[in-house]
């Protein structure tokens, strides 16, 4: 099951967001948690509960939806749950960009976004299964490309840095890359390939990991990675 909370503190809205997603084609896949409440879904993920995505209008109560994105991403290290953020003020788009969101739907809800924009999460949520197999000392090693933060390159040899170690192989970054998922890893210089699933903030001739680890941009670079992570969609802004 496809696991989704729903935050929103307008019942009306809450209860159209739960009806059109069980309602769907979909509806068989997905066990959705309603929440009335910013503050009982932040009270919930710091008790340990997991979801795949989070569906939360940005205008809570005291916890808003910005402030559980930074939850998330800052507090619980959460750099694969996905956020999708509902509201009625354009104006909050560019404010979530160091969350991360999937995407941003204004009010009145459009459904058929919305239900498009749970198959997209759906569909992101399944590469872990892709995974990058590189020769350490002769020995083939296999890593979940979605746990990879970065790659490095230096002196004919690629360092792959992931969330559990970091793995030193003698390869080129241009034949790794081949096996990598396109969707997710970028090339922002020629000796770095990163993975847009970890990064918390873009600036002129930098990156932001989640880590806190800065990765630069090159000059040749800089122009495809802005127009990738910084792209926009009718229904708003995604990473």
């Amino acid at each position: 099951m496809y696991r989704i909370a729903v935050c929103d503190d307008n019942p009306e809205i809450l209860t159209q967001v739960c009806t059109t997603l069980s309602g769907s084609p979909l509806g068989k896949e997905l066990e959705l948690t309603p929440f009335h409440s910013g503050a009982a879904l932040a009270a919930a993920l710091r008790s340990g509960a997991r979801f795949a995505l989070l569906i939360l209008d940005i205008e809570l109560d005291t916890v808003d939806g910005v402030a559980i994105g930074r939850l998330l991403r800052e507090e619980l290290r959460d750099s694969v749950t996905q956020l999708l953020y509902i509201s009625g003020q354009q104006q909050y788009a560019m404010a979530l960009f160091d969350t991360r969101p999937l995407n941003f739907l204004l009010k009145p809800l459009d459904e058929a976004k919305l239900l498009n924009c749970v198959v997209q999460a759906i569909r992101l949520s399944r590469p872990e299964e892709a995974v990058l197999t590189v020769l350490v000392e002769r020995t083939p090693r296999a890593l979940p490309t979605q746990a990879i933060r970065y790659i490095e390159s230096y002196h004919k040899r690629i360092t792959v840095h992931s969330v559990q170690h970091e793995l030193v192989c003698r390869d080129k970054l241009d034949t790794v890359a081949r096996q990598l998922p396109e969707q997710f890893f970028l090339r922002i210089h020629q000796s770095f390939l990163v993975n847009t699933l970890y990064v918390r903030r873009i600036q002129y001739d930098r990156l932001t990991l989640d880590d806190g680890t800065e990765l630069p941009i090159s000059q040749s670079y800089r122009r495809v990675v802005r127009g990738r992570l910084l792209r926009w969609t009718p229904g708003g802004m995604v990473l």
